[in-house]
């Protein structure tokens, strides 16, 4: 038995960044190194989260004792095959998550890497060299049923003049402007409040304080990229045809239209979840590709077969990666190797059920991932993740 191979493991209920129930998994080496990995459990019963955490304390505990964690496939292998038999397969992919990730993790250490360093290992033709990804910011959130449901930005890596920016310089840019929007937003809602007796504050009006933001500290429309997230969800072939309510390609003419109007007047660099079908995604590849990239997160959750029939079909502009849809690290790996064979950009994603936990940042790092969506600068969970990036990218300057 190999000194880096699992000599226990111990799985815990604690709570996620909203209060929810989450899963942390503990792996400790025989050398005595630890490292843990917390999965949130939102969706999932708080019976079922105890069942599944007494059966990774019996059966994974014990099956897994000795395996070494440095050979990270083999492992996930393991834990897949152990899962299958747990009852509830919910709960059973949260376990796997969280074990896969803390494994990850003490593997790194055991290997003497940081993490980023041991996931390349697993991650054929993400490099040779290294490249930290593009920070999205998300600056606002409607709270509101309608419109659209985030507004982000990111700084062009590539100055109109002068030198490539740095991560750092993408960051601090980024706040800066971020620092604007917040001052001029209470302008931009009580002109709203006064014009439309108490409606809701709209997309234009948002992306129009975002411009004006960037120009305050001094940035061109040229050096910013805005994504706006509509938030719709795909209708399924199968769902249309059994309700004659459905209309979702008249919505999608008028979502065309929206789109065609604000990229011709804002500096738009993605736009994600704009359209209900296929049909209406490919109409957009075809006319706006050139300027804009479509993310769809609808196929974050699916496999690389269908990605890569979508890819053909001309219906997606980037890969949304979303660690939450996978079972294991060897999974989401194997999706982002296989993204960038279709040469698309990789768009790492924030779950929506979230734990403070930093791997997001290291797996986007490892993969060469072109884009990270870590959230806004309000929250603790996702300050972690940026405090990561930054600490990347102070590494990659040493």
């Amino acid at each position: 038995m190999r000194v880096t191979g699992i000599n226990d493991i111990l799985f815990r209920e604690v709570f996620d960044s909203k209060g929810d129930a989450a899963i942390k998994a503990t792996v400790k080496t025989l050398t005595g190194q630890t490292a843990t990995a917390t999965v949130s459990c939102v969706g999932v019963s708080d019976a079922k989260v105890n069942a599944a955490i007494d059966f990774g304390n019996t059966k994974l505990r014990k099956a897994l004792r000795g395996i070494d964690t440095v050979e990270q496939n083999e492992v996930d292998r393991r834990i897949v095959s152990l899962v299958r038999s747990f009852a509830n397969p919910a709960a059973g992919r949260l376990l796997a998550r969280a074990v896969s990730q803390a494994v990850a993790r003490v593997g790194a250490r055991a290997a003497g890497r940081e993490l980023h360093q041991h996931l390349r290992e697993f991650a054929p033709f993400s490099g040779p060299g290294w490249a930290l990804p593009v920070p999205v910011f998300e600056f606002f959130s409607n709270n509101t049923e309608e419109g659209f449901k985030t507004v982000s930005l990111s700084i062009n890596p590539r100055a109109s003049k002068g030198p490539r920016r740095s991560l750092v310089t993408l960051m601090a840019l980024a706040r800066k402007t971020l620092a604007s929007f917040h001052r001029l937003l209470p302008v931009v809602l009580h002109s709203s409040l006064v014009r439309g007796s108490g409606r809701n504050i709209t997309l234009e009006e948002v992306l129009t304080a975002i411009v004006a933001s960037a120009k305050k500290i001094g940035l061109r429309n040229s050096d910013v990229r805005i994504a706006v997230d509509f938030g719709q969800a795909s209708v399924l072939e199968d769902e249309r045809a059994i309700s004659s309510e459905f209309f979702p390609e008249k919505e999608d003419t008028a979502m065309l239209q929206l789109c065609h109007s604000l990229i011709r007047r804002y500096p738009i660099g993605m736009i994600e979840n704009a359209f209900q079908t296929d049909n209406a995604y490919g109409h957009a590849q075809r006319h706006f590709a050139n300027r804009v990239t479509f993310l769809r997160h609808d196929l974050a959750a699916k496999d690389a077969a269908i990605l890569e029939k979508a890819v053909i079909r001309d219906e997606v502009g980037a890969a949304a990666i979303d660690l939450a849809c996978f079972d294991t690290v060897s999974d989401a790996l194997d999706y982002a190797v296989q993204a960038r064979g279709m040469n698309l950009a990789r768009v790492l994603l924030t779950p929506n059920a979230e734990a403070i936990d930093d791997f997001l940042v290291d797996f986007g790092f490892a993969v060469s991932a072109e884009y990270l969506k870590l959230g806004s600068f309000l929250r603790g969970e996702h300050i972690v993740r940026y405090n990561r990036l930054l600490d990347l990218a102070h590494q990659q300057t040493l």
